[in-house]
């Protein structure tokens, strides 16, 4: 496997803090340490997707019903993006008394 070198220039308190890092991550090289904060980057990023949808649709939209493309619309404006409005149609249930209809289920 050949390996293309890139370096990127940092502050020197940078360059301090990501060493601190990789030793006490026990990591052995700065490309893990990269790998590793991309990873938690993206983890957080679900968190907070996650905890905004959540928000909106316990308590914005708490007892809204809709169709589900009344729903589409509703979330499209309210949320950032379409992985956010996936996520909220996972709060739905369909109404047993009208079966085209969804309720939020908090």
């Amino acid at each position: 496997m050949r390996y293309e070198y890139k370096y990127v220039p940092v502050k020197k308190r940078t360059y301090e803090e990501v060493t601190k890092l990789k030793k006490r991550l026990g990591l052995k090289t700065y490309d893990e340490v990269v790998d590793m904060l991309i990873n938690a980057f993206n983890d957080y990023q679900r968190v907070v997707v996650s905890r905004e949808v959540r928000q909106v649709m316990c308590n914005d939209l708490r007892e809204s019903r809709a169709v589900l493309v009344g729903w589409v619309k509703l979330l499209k404006e309210r949320l950032r993006d379409f992985n956010m409005v996936e996520e909220a149609l996972k709060y739905l249930i369909p109404d047993p008394r009208a079966p085209l209809v969804l309720n939020s289920y908090y």
